[in-house]
């Protein structure tokens, strides 16, 4: 049996949802490539922080994710002020632009009594850090610290896999002529971090372990500015003793700056003493009402918006379906478009029979023999004006009337013969040159 056209439109607007449905859910083709691990605490590649976040948490240690600005740590109103010491950890340089208010924010939330461990790709810098910038003259997060940053140009060690056309005498080459990207199929090495004093640091760290590429080195040096407190070298590197990690007071907090970014990551968290070096780290700033904040929101994990939360959202589930129900409600009712077709009644009149008429000859006709009829028509029509009996008598008589040389009598002549032979004339000219004349003959 047939579906009639109303079932048809309902199976065709079904359709049509599931086509919308399958448009809006289509997340593209599968990758092949692995993301990126960045700094954050639901990565668990190797540079994420989610074993550090989730061993503080199974610990019942305070710990948060920081989704929002620098700003929200000085907010009154915000979920995020703290009412006691706390700890911020944070990676740099950020993903997501940093304002130049949120710097001042983070500098007064340290400056009030707070800490802050800043992980800065510097003497390294893994993928997540290329290739960004490290600092921005708006917004410096050294400028904000009142420390002076500077560094030397990366150098790229010559081995088997890197192009060696450029090589200086020292056997390096200059990173413009190679990319960063060449690095990507080698892989990070181990390197330990010896603390500055014969003490080990916090008493429990004599020793933390990093990574790094091998193949490149860049020189970072931080300086304080003249009227800031002094900056404490606390960790170098033990193939060249140059500074990994300093220690600096901003007011009643204490910054911690690494300049290898992967102290507490996945990767390196269970290695040396960095287990150790951060449990106490933590023990010494966060008090007891205090939290330890993790940097996620520059890194793009936020609570401002988050599109798979609202795509995950049951109330937007609930509201399409009954927007769905709606329309195919509305679809399968009685609308104007599939109401029953009503006829207007028509009364018959000569005018609809004159027209309909006319519609059909014009369609039938030739050209020629409706030429021939609307030149024939007028003929009669001006016999009858000038009275004259005889048919031969009309053209002398039109000429008479207009004179020999009008020239549409000339033109309606050319076209007469033009039909006398069987030729198509323009029917259009023919129209144009017999209402010449008839206005003429006014």
């Amino acid at each position: 049996m047939k579906l009639d056209g109303r079932l048809k439109t309902l199976a065709g607007a079904i359709a049509s949802l599931f086509v919308v449905i399958g448009i809006i859910g289509y997340q593209g083709p599968p990758q092949n490539n692995r993301p990126t691990s960045v700094p954050t605490t639901e990565d668990s590649g190797a540079q994420g922080l989610e074993g550090i976040y989730r061993w503080l948490r199974e610990s019942d240690l305070p710990a948060r994710s920081l989704r929002h600005r620098y700003d929200a740590l000085t907010d009154a109103e915000s979920k995020y002020r703290v009412s006691g010491s706390s700890l911020l950890i944070l990676s740099w340089p950020p993903r997501n632009p940093v304002r130049a208010g949120e710097l001042e924010a983070l500098s007064d939330f340290i400056r009030s009594g707070n800490h802050a461990l800043i992980m800065v790709a510097g003497h390294d810098q893994p993928k997540w850090a290329r290739p960004t910038s490290l600092w921005s003259d708006e917004e410096d997060l050294f400028d904000a610290l009142d420390l002076d940053f500077s560094s030397n140009e990366t150098v790229f060690l010559n081995n088997a896999s890197i192009d060696e056309a450029n090589n200086d005498e020292d056997g390096a080459t200059d990173a413009s002529d190679i990319p960063w990207a060449n690095l990507k199929n080698h892989n990070r090495e181990p390197l330990t971090l010896l603390s500055t004093s014969s003490q080990p640091v916090f008493g429990v760290a004599p020793e933390l372990s990093t990574r790094r590429y091998p193949q490149a080195r860049r020189g970072v040096t931080l300086t304080n500015t003249a009227d800031s407190p002094r900056l404490w070298p606390v960790f170098v590197d033990n193939e060249n003793s140059t500074t990994a990690m300093y220690r600096t007071e901003r007011g009643s907090g204490t910054v911690w700056i690494s300049l290898y970014p992967e102290i507490i990551s996945n990767a390196t968290l269970g290695n040396g003493d960095n287990s150790a070096f951060i449990a106490e780290l933590i023990s010494r700033t966060v008090a007891d009402d205090g939290v330890v904040l993790f940097d996620d929101f520059h890194f793009g994990l936020s609570n401002i918006y988050d599109d798979e939360a609202f795509y995950r959202d049951s109330r937007l589930h609930r509201t399409l379906a009954l927007l769905g129900a709606l329309w195919l409600l509305w679809v399968a009712g009685r609308s104007t478009r599939l109401a029953p077709v009503r006829r207007n009644a028509t009364r018959p009149s000569v005018k609809r029979l004159i027209k309909a008429t006319g519609g059909l000859y014009a369609r039938m006709l030739g050209r020629s023999e409706a030429a021939s009829a609307i030149l024939l028509h007028f003929q009669r029509d001006v016999q009858k004006r000038l009275r004259i009996s005889d048919a031969s008598d009309f053209w002398p008589a039109l000429s008479a009337q207009l004179g020999d040389e009008h020239p549409a009598v000339e033109q309606l002549k050319t076209l007469a013969r033009a039909i006398d032979s069987g030729r198509k004339p323009s029917l259009t000219k023919l129209s144009r040159a017999i209402s010449d004349v008839r206005r003429d003959l006014a």
